[in-house]
């Protein structure tokens, strides 16, 4: 039998470029995701983003999305599969835990904060960790960022903690939206007894009406609630085809007619999850096939006329404010608002302050903007927010031993392995 000491010529020849989708250079190298994940491309660790997000999204996307360079990208997977020689440069990955600073303090706090409310919410928490610092001298040592960038930094940090098993270093208090941060089994979820959440250290009275996304563990203390809808662009949708529900999305009319936003929000895992749970796998695998693109909501707000925002386009609540502008319009679908919590978890173990910070958190002050100024639903009765009497909310995930998931997160993760929708450009 004939042998090579090198590839064929044939076999030689580049199998992607910027072009490809994310999926299939996963598929064809699995390797690849490895590489993808070491380089900061978090949203990938969940099986709902990859076998959705990550078939319409290329390669080039992806990396304008993580403000890496695509050069890099494409050196660090063609080495990994083999095409070029391995460098240690390339291998390095693009966002590490430098971008958050080592927390030091008596107490220290790890969050994100909606992306347009963050230099509210940020000045609010720098004037009580100051006052807290001035009136009972502890030290609070604490990094907010935004959810789109920020998200990326914090599972980069903390993958860098546990995978060194450094878990000292594991923040006292820890807040944001998505699941993702609480479950990945890489991550918090993966903790080992005693350095994971601890039930939550402080009783505030909560909205009712939000009931259905609190945390029936009593680890994670409901924040808030993300509502989200969906705006539309009538005239450029197939006459007769007006979606007013989220099942309506899977109209085989509507196929390469919707956008989702970005996989950089953590909001998005736990969102397609959610419309699976709700509409069940069959009119979920077509409503797959039907997304074409993904964009940050900011660049997909209805004032944009620009062709490439699809006609159909589901979009945070706050983000759909003046629908009416740019040709489209908001629908408030007829079975549901569709909801994600934002949660806080105190570390077991915790120093007293953090449960100072959890009240704080809860407070008015606190939670008035993002009502106010984001449109989000504050879980707290005495802001007087407009909850619609129909949302929607993903069943509880419900992790192993590990942190891995089960019950119906594990129902969800085998379901979605049978989507394969279209690719998309």
């Amino acid at each position: 039998m004939e042998t090579h000491d090198t590839p064929p010529a044939a076999a030689a020849a580049e199998p992607f470029g910027p072009d490809s989708k994310v999926a299939d250079v996963i598929e064809a190298h699995p390797e690849a995701l490895e590489v993808l994940l070491g380089m900061g491309f978090d949203g990938l660790k969940n099986p709902v983003a990859r076998k959705t997000v990550a078939r319409f999204c290329s390669i080039a996307q992806a990396a304008q999305l993580h403000a890496i360079p695509i050069e890099r990208v494409m050196g660090a997977l063609r080495q990994a599969t083999g095409l070029e020689p391995r460098t240690a440069e390339a291998s390095k990955p693009a966002h590490d835990d430098d971008a958050i600073p080592e927390l030091e303090g008596d107490v220290r706090v790890l969050g994100l904060v909606p992306c347009p409310l963050r230099g509210t919410l940020t000045d609010r928490f720098d004037a009580f960790a100051t006052h807290l610092g001035a009136t009972k001298g502890v030290r609070v040592g604490w990094w907010l960022g935004g959810e789109t960038g920020g998200s990326v930094d914090v599972h980069a940090w903390l993958d860098g903690v546990m995978r060194a098993g450094e878990h000292e270093r594991v923040a006292d208090v820890v807040f944001g939206v998505g699941s993702d941060l609480f479950f990945d089994e890489h991550q918090y979820g993966g903790l080992p007894a005693g350095a994971g959440f601890g039930k939550f250290p402080h009783p505030f009275e909560k909205r009712k009406d939000l009931g259905m996304f609190e945390d029936p563990r009593g680890l994670l203390a409901l924040q808030y609630v993300v509502g989200f809808t969906f705006t539309v662009r009538q005239n450029r949708l197939p006459s007769g085809c007006m979606p007013r529900t989220w099942a309506d999305l899977a109209m085989p009319e509507l196929e390469g007619l919707i956008g989702i936003p970005s996989l950089d929000l953590p909001t998005v895992p736990d969102l397609m999850a959610a419309i699976e749970a709700h509409i069940g796998p069959d009119r979920f695998a077509q409503f797959a096939a039907n997304i074409r693109v993904a964009m940050h909501p900011a660049q997909a707000a209805p004032r944009t006329q620009i062709d490439s925002v699809p006609p159909v386009m589901i979009i945070p609540r706050e983000f759909a404010r003046g629908a009416q502008t740019g040709g489209a319009f908001e629908v408030i679908p007829d079975d549901g608002m569709m909801g994600i919590g934002g949660y806080v978890g105190v570390r077991a173990g915790a120093p007293a302050a953090a449960a100072e910070i959890a009240r704080f958190l809860f407070s008015d002050v606190y939670l008035a903007p993002l009502w106010e100024h984001g449109m989000l639903f504050p879980n707290s009765p005495h802001i007087k927010a407009r909850i619609p009497r129909r949302l929607v909310a993903r069943p509880w995930p419900t992790p192993g031993p590990l942190g891995c998931d089960t019950g119906h997160e594990a129902e969800t993760r085998r379901r979605m392995a049978l989507v394969q929708p279209e690719h998309r450009s």
